[in-house]
Order: C-alpha cells, then sequence, then structure tokens
C-alpha cells in the first residue's frame, strides 16, 4: 500500500532533471500535498495525482522553492475543471498569497470548484493525524525584518504525520532537529532536509537504526563525507518520484 511519494528533492538552486519540494501523503483516507515547489503541476501529472485527487496543500513556509508552484497547479485545477473543494494551508501572509492569486488572474470565484485558504494552526481542528511543529529555518531574517519593519512573521513548520500504518516527520527546511526532539521517538519514517543542518545533527538521526531515514534537498559535502564513513543501511537519499509503501495488515 503506498503512504507517500516525494515529488520534488531539489534544493534551493535549481537542479536539472529535479522538481523543487513537494511531498504527496495519504493519511488516514486524505490525500494531502506538503509543499509545492516549481514542478509540481507536471509531477502531479505524471503520478496521476491532479485534478479531483488532492483534498489539501499545505505550505511549510514561503520561499519560492517550497510554494512557487502552486500557482501552477491551481491553474491545472481550474483548466481540468476540478470540481471537488480544496482547502489550502499556509504559514502566512494569507491575504498576500490570495492577492497574488488575483493578480496571475487565478480568480478563485471564477473556479469550479471552493478554495479555502486557512492558516497552518487550523490544522488541528480541520485534519487532526496531522501535528505542524514551528521551526526556525528564517530566524536568521529577524535583523533584516526589524531593520526594515517588513511584516513578515517568519513561520516555518515541519510536520508528524499519522497514517493508519506510519508515524512521519516531514521536516520541511530546518536549521537543526532540536524541535523535533519529542516527535523522533514516536516515529518509524524521517523525511529530512538534508542540506541546512549540521552534519552531527543528521548523524545523530541517522543512528537511529529502528527508523527509516529519507534525506531530501541535497546534501552538504560534510554530510556527503560522513555518509562515506559510517553504517547507514536505514538510510536513503531521495530522488524525485520516490514512494513509501508499507505491507497492508
Amino acid at each position: 500500500m503506498r503512504i507517500a511519494r516525494i515529488l520534488g528533492t531539489a534544493p534551493g538552486i535549481p537542479v536539472l532533471g529535479k522538481s523543487h519540494s513537494a511531498l504527496w501523503c495519504k493519511t488516514n483516507g486524505r490525500n494531502v500535498l506538503f509543499d509545492c515547489g516549481e514542478g509540481t503541476a507536471q509531477k502531479l501529472l505524471e503520478y496521476e495525482l491532479d485534478k479531483d485527487v488532492l483534498d489539501a496543500i499545505i505550505i511549510s513556509h514561503l520561499h519560492p522553492d517550497h510554494i512557487i508552484g502552486l500557482f501552477m497547479v491551481l491553474q491545472m485545477f481550474h483548466l481540468q475543471k476540478r470540481v471537488r473543494p480544496l482547502t489550502i494551508y499556509l504559514p502566512e501572509a494569507i491575504d498576500s498569497v490570495i492577492k497574488m492569486m488575483n493578480t496571475l488572474y487565478l480568480f478563485p470565484e471564477r473556479f469550479e470548484f471552493q478554495i479555502t485558504v486557512l492558516d497552518i494552526s487550523e490544522l488541528k481542528n480541520m485534519i487532526p493525524c496531522i501535528e505542524p511543529i514551528k521551526n526556525s529555518h528564517l530566524s536568521n531574517y529577524r535583523k533584516f525584518i526589524e531593520e526594515h519593519k517588513v511584516p513578515n512573521l517568519m513561520n516555518s513548520y515541519s510536520f508528524f504525520i499519522h497514517t493508519y500504518e506510519k508515524r512521519i516527520i516531514y521536516t520541511s527546511d530546518i536549521v537543526n532537529t532540536q524541535h523535533l526532539t519529542e516527535y523522533i521517538d514516536d516515529s518509524d519514517i524521517i523525511i529530512i532536509d538534508a542540506l541546512h543542518p549540521s552534519r552531527e545533527d543528521i548523524c545523530g538521526i541517522i543512528s537511529q537504526e529502528e527508523k527509516l531515514i529519507i534525506l531530501i534537498h541535497g546534501l552538504s559535502d560534510e554530510l556527503q563525507e560522513a555518509l562515506e564513513t559510517i553504517s547507514h543501511s536505514n538510510v536513503i537519499i531521495a530522488n524525485d518520484g520516490f514512494q513509501i509503501d508499507v505491507e497492508k495488515n
């Protein structure tokens, strides 16, 4: 039984042959897309997840490689004549994202399907099997934001996902793994940003040999060197399209 597929694994810089961040997961009967980087629309087509399959799209943070594909996905759904309602969860700037949709002539009122845009804080009420975990990925912007008095909230999230079969951590982009400490023991699968955290941080996760560790978003040079010298049979460096399957009981 397929419970997840990693649709995009590229880091912030474009990489030939790879799409940017996107993860499809089936959790308790809902089809959810985490992040929506460039190339996501094509991946949804490739794996037959387009039109009326998705129930919700959840954006972890507003870096372009995690949200810029959203507008093409919405246009695709509109042209495909999607009819099922779609809920989009954003970490901040809901009004600004809706304004951008209107700027791009993606007027929700013209769609044949209903779009509801909510703050990620609403997830606990709407999809209780997905828990957002705030992380510090955007904290290095604080000085600039304060000096220039821009309204950005620096909200960025990882997610703890309960499926019928497995418990999954999807980190999205992170500085370190400190915010995940209380979740790691309860997880079966950890899908982790392997570019930004330190080598020691990632190797500490890898040492959890009973868990499946899936590395995404590129590898730092230091981590690449470490992987050449340590045992890591529980680790997969994922490419676009990697799927996570479990056996039915």
